[in-house]
């Protein structure tokens, strides 16, 4: 996570949001406030994410992380 963060848009706002005729920011303002993080979900990836020439559908899947328990 970090502060540039995407814009997540609802599917109920993707026609407002894809529309090329809407160029009020009035319009769209209420989709750009931030997204409830209870209904996000974070975990580990692979360090092949960082770098945009890597694809595939394997490069965001989760990991596990070699942690050492006391």
């Amino acid at each position: 996570m970090h502060d540039r963060m995407p814009v997540i848009v609802t599917p109920d706002n993707y026609e407002v949001w894809l529309d090329p005729d809407v160029n009020e920011f009035a319009t769209i303002r209420d989709i750009l406030r931030p997204y409830d993080a209870a209904q996000m979900r974070r975990y580990p990836v692979r360090t092949k994410l960082n770098n945009s020439r890597n694809e595939g559908a394997d490069t965001a899947a989760p990991v596990m992380l070699d942690t050492e328990t006391p």
